[in-house]
């Protein structure tokens, strides 16, 4: 384990069963030593604030949401709990998000990086290359108006690809700029929060953080 990042709080938001998992998850952090983690409770089935503060003691924070709210009021709270806790950088992970050995290191050296002073709105996002791997970079981001990933115009490209007449492309070896992304992944100076908001309590379903993370380039800011 590397000397703890006193600056860097990481946010987890957990579901139901799903307890191996988020262990996993925290097994990993420990690697990568954040200052805290903001485990949110979001309907869990099990003791989780008991077990975690018994095996983690007081480097976990845990948020009892008291049920499942649905996603962006449950990283709303997390995001606006790790402020509280002192947060200059904010990780958001899902509970099933087991980072790779290095990757807080990797995303503040890429934030460190691509950082432009004239646009200071910056966020930077680890991806799992399993739902990235033959996609061409300018299909990460969905068109506009589709809806849980289909758009009309994408059925070409995935006959296609269901066919065998799609090559597949690489992975990148450079960042790709997005105009939105999802939760899971995402590190961000906690100032972002200061310029557009959490994420919005009534959006329960799907796409809530493809609405928040949209507001970063409309405020011309980059992903």
């Amino acid at each position: 384990m590397r000397e703890a990042d006193s600056h860097v709080v990481v946010v987890v938001v957990a579901y139901g069963a799903r307890r191996q998992s988020l262990l996993d998850v925290l097994d990993a952090l420990r690697r990568e030593a954040p200052a805290r983690v903001v485990v949110v409770d979001n309907g869990c089935a099990w003791p989780i604030a008991r077990e975690l503060v018994q095996t983690h003691g007081d480097w976990i924070d845990v948020l009892p949401m008291g049920t499942n709210t649905g996603s962006a009021p449950a990283y709303a709270a997390g995001m606006l709990r790790a402020v509280e806790l002192g947060a200059q950088w904010i990780w958001l992970l899902d509970d099933d998000n087991q980072p790779a050995v290095g990757s807080l290191a990797l995303l503040r050296d890429a934030h460190a990086r691509l950082f432009d002073p004239a646009r200071p709105l910056l966020a930077v996002a680890a991806i799992r290359p399993q739902g990235h791997q033959g996609l061409a970079p300018q299909h990460w981001s969905p068109p506009h108006s589709a809806f849980c990933g289909f758009h009309f115009l994408d059925i070409p490209r995935k006959l296609g690809k269901r066919l065998g007449l799609v090559r597949p492309h690489a992975l990148p070896t450079a960042p790709i700029p997005v105009g939105v992304c999802a939760y899971g992944g995402l590190f961000f100076a906690a100032g972002l929060l200061e310029a557009i908001g959490a994420p919005k309590g009534d959006l329960v379903l799907y796409c809530d953080d493809y609405e928040w993370t949209s507001r970063i380039t409309a405020a011309g800011g980059r992903i």
